[in-house]
């Protein structure tokens, strides 16, 4: 399972992001679902931005500045191994990479900063 807390185009402008959980590989038998965040209040991306996720057994949470933006339940959640990925794309995918909106410049930066990532278990509220 796949879990993309922050994923962002730059054709959707910078007052939207997207929450995307993907699961049973990349091949025929792919499956995801997701939620796009629209016009979130206080994001903004010249301008330090708080992520987040709650994850126990069976349930995701997702927060942008500490506002919770998305639950997902599901009992495959937390039933396998997992590892945290940063990661910064640049272009498009998903079948828009050919269109004119979607430009990739070369020089322009190619990297994030990134204050720090913080991992911890428990139930919530301990």
């Amino acid at each position: 399972m796949e879990v993309d807390i922050f994923e962002s185009i730059g054709i959707w402008g910078p007052q939207k992001t997207l929450h995307a959980i993907h699961w049973n590989g990349y091949g025929k038998d792919h499956q995801h679902i997701g939620h796009q965040v629209t016009e979130l209040k206080g994001l903004d991306q010249t301008k330090w931005t708080t992520v987040g996720l709650y994850w126990e057994e069976g349930k995701l949470e997702f927060y942008v500045n500490g506002t919770k933006t998305w639950t997902y339940t599901n009992p495959r959640v937390g039933s396998a191994r997992a590892f945290l990925l940063l990661s910064a794309q640049t272009g498009g995918w998903g079948g828009n990479a050919d269109m004119k909106e979607t430009v990739f410049e070369p020089s322009l930066p190619r990297h994030m900063y990134v204050d720090y990532v913080k991992v911890w278990s428990g139930k919530k509220g301990e």
